[in-house]
């Protein structure tokens, strides 16, 4: 037996670049324990912490939540997409998450970097003015 991977269609993973396989997606991944922080904001419906609780809470699917799996592509909740290639390529980069969490936990800390940044920028751009 030869153990291969299969296409994208039959893993498509909307928060982890699968939007380019949903139109032939087999199944799609809702929810991933990656993006499960207090900040996480769903791509899908279904993938709503509070949704899947309350499935697992009551055993229940009710007719709201059947017609949300009735139409899983189109289940989209409203979200803010990054169209610059500068920023996309570091989206998933440890540094991304980590200066997420400063900001989090010590603001403080997070607005003096930024500050500092900021004014290093400027600085910068004066110097590349005056060549």
């Amino acid at each position: 037996m030869i153990v291969k991977e299969l296409p994208g269609k039959w893993n498509c993973q909307p928060s982890h670049g699968g939007l380019a396989f949903l139109k032939d997606a087999e199944i799609i991944h809702y929810y991933s324990s990656e993006f499960s922080g207090k900040n996480y904001l769903p791509y899908y419906k279904l993938a709503d912490k509070n949704l899947q609780l309350t499935i697992k809470n009551t055993g229940v699917i009710s007719e709201e939540i059947s017609a949300l799996i009735k139409e899983p592509l189109f289940q989209f909740n409203k979200v803010h997409l990054v169209n610059d290639s500068r920023i996309a390529g570091i989206m998933q980069s440890p540094l991304t998450f980590t200066l997420a969490d400063i900001k989090n936990k010590l603001p403080w800390l997070f607005n003096f970097m930024e500050g500092t940044v900021s004014a290093l920028r400027s600085f910068a751009k004066k110097l590349k003015g005056k060549k």
